[in-house]
């Protein structure tokens, strides 16, 4: 990818002694920006660092370098899409807005399933427990005809449980036992049609209440979102703007070093009547540049970390 803090040529021709002081100046050496003002202690003096950030020339390699994970870093619509994209899939906050919004669909489907499951039970328990009760029957006396003979035998006081339930469903007392099944479980049914018990209901509002927080808890990432990529694009264009006032600022200190060394051999020779407070303030002049040069290329290289430390988050 084409990097975009390589100097300028706009800035015209210099005179023809210029091209040939810039043409041996530049083939001095080309330096890596890693090395300028690298001093583990950054309130030493900058030294030699002034005349070396001069020097600089960011390769395509030492460019890269510079940019680390981000796949471009210029101030174009695709460039500053793909960049809020990527901004946006490592965000932590909306990383943990998503977990959260998992977690709590998951709880609702969990929910949902069980106040279904409580909704069958309360339409079946009720003929489950009809089946499973046991009851004492009376004992039953011998009846006879007016001949004696026994027309219903005695019968003991016995219990009536299960088993004798289910017999009866499947023998001769199936629309009794259907009767005693459909008067047990008939509310529950209907209750069941009609949206469920009261709790059934108050738990399905409960529901649509943790499904209403959850819409706007995704109205919040969705600003949150919004508020990334409008800081991303604010900081690409940031980093355009200034990347540019280094460019310009590299250069003229460029040039004023190239004009100073001209001057230099003026004065020592006397040509062009330049004493020596002129070419002092020339000095001063050149080492205000430099600095200027300084703060820009440290201002530059700090929008450069924001912007990696914003897209690329945790993987910075």
């Amino acid at each position: 990818m084409p990097h975009p803090i390589r100097a300028q040529e706009e800035l015209g021709t210099p005179e023809e002694t210029i091209e040939e002081t810039d043409q041996e100046w530049s083939e001095e050496s080309e330096v890596d920006p890693e090395t300028v003002q690298t001093d583990p202690n950054p309130l030493n003096p900058a030294g030699e660092s002034l005349d070396a950030l001069i020097q600089m020339q960011v390769n395509e390699d030492l460019w890269s370098t510079m940019m680390g994970e981000l796949p471009c870093l210029e101030a174009t619509e695709p460039c500053i899409r793909q960049l809020q994209e990527m901004a946006i899939g490592n965000a932590t906050a909306l990383r943990a807005i998503d977990e959260r919004i998992e977690l709590i669909n998951e709880k609702i489907d969990q929910a949902r399933a069980n106040n279904q499951q409580t909704i069958n039970l309360g339409i079946f328990e009720p003929a489950l427990q009809y089946f499973l009760k046991v009851e004492d029957l009376p004992a039953v006396a011998e009846t006879r005809d007016s001949a004696g003979n026994i027309i219903t035998p005695a019968q003991p006081t016995r219990r009536h449980g299960f088993i004798d339930r289910v017999v009866d469903l499947f023998s001769g007392g199936t629309l009794s036992t259907i009767n005693d099944i459909l008067s047990v479980i008939g509310i529950p049914l209907f209750q069941a049609i009609a949206g469920g018990s009261s709790e059934t209901q108050q738990r399905e509002i409960a529901i649509a209440d943790l499904q209403f927080k959850i819409a706007e808890i995704e109205n919040k990432r969705g600003e949150l979102a919004e508020q990334i990529r409008e800081q991303v694009t604010l900081q690409v264009l940031d980093f355009d703007t200034i990347r540019r006032e280094f460019q310009v600022s590299q250069e003229v200190a460029k040039r004023d070093t190239l004009r100073l060394a001209i001057l230099e051999q003026n004065y020592r020779f006397a040509v062009g009547g330049m004493d020596t407070p002129q070419y002092l303030r020339e000095i001063s002049s050149l080492d205000q540049q430099k600095a200027e040069t300084f703060r820009a290329w440290a201002k530059l290289r700090s929008q450069l970390v924001k912007v990696k430390l914003l897209v690329l988050g945790g993987e910075q």
